[in-house]
């Protein structure tokens, strides 16, 4: 007579697949052996299961954890220490201070101010321009009593065009054009 096995109920199938399974191994993914006293109880997500963790696991990952926490705060107190002494300087000039006086004229506005000597033909022929243009020129350029008001101690962008008005002039080449800067 032949013997049936029936299949296995429903809750012996789950004892089986799960927590069944995992209660039949002896060591842990490390290769740890699951013993008394190298093993822990813990509970599962699952009502009524328990789940084994090896402690030697536990406590070298804890370790390793602590080392790279401790690492993390050591660097942080570093950057901390470091951005406190770079704020305890003082700055180069600080906001609230006034902005430094106004130390004088620069030479290349004098130059500017001076009218040609002559504002038709001549200066013409001198620069190989035409005459309308250089009168143009000379109406434009800046007067002695806008040259005398106090400039502030900036880049001036206009620092190259007036060289190049004053070499196009003629007027340079009497005088050395220093920086503006001082």
């Amino acid at each position: 007579m032949q013997r049936t096995v029936d299949p296995p109920r429903q809750r012996e199938r789950s004892v089986i697949t799960c927590n069944g399974f995992q209660s039949s191994k002896t060591h842990c993914p490390r290769g740890h052996a699951y013993t008394p006293e190298n093993t822990k109880l813990a509970k599962s997500t699952k009502p009524g299961h328990f789940k084994r963790q090896c402690r030697t696991c536990k406590t070298a990952t804890a370790k390793r954890l602590a080392k790279e926490a401790k690492d993390r705060r050591d660097k942080l107190a570093a950057s901390k220490a470091a951005h406190q002494a770079l704020s305890a300087r003082p700055p180069v000039r600080s906001p609230a201070s006034p902005a430094p006086a106004y130390r004088g004229e620069p030479t290349i506005f004098p130059q500017l101010a001076t009218p040609p000597a002559d504002t038709t033909g001549e200066a013409a022929i001198a620069t190989g321009g035409p005459a309308m243009l250089v009168h143009a020129l000379n109406a434009s350029a800046p007067t002695a009593a806008w040259s005398l008001q106090p400039k502030p101690q900036a880049v001036r962008p206009f620092e190259q065009l007036a060289r190049r008005f004053l070499e196009y002039t003629g007027r340079a080449a009497a005088a050395a054009l220093p920086s503006c800067r001082t």
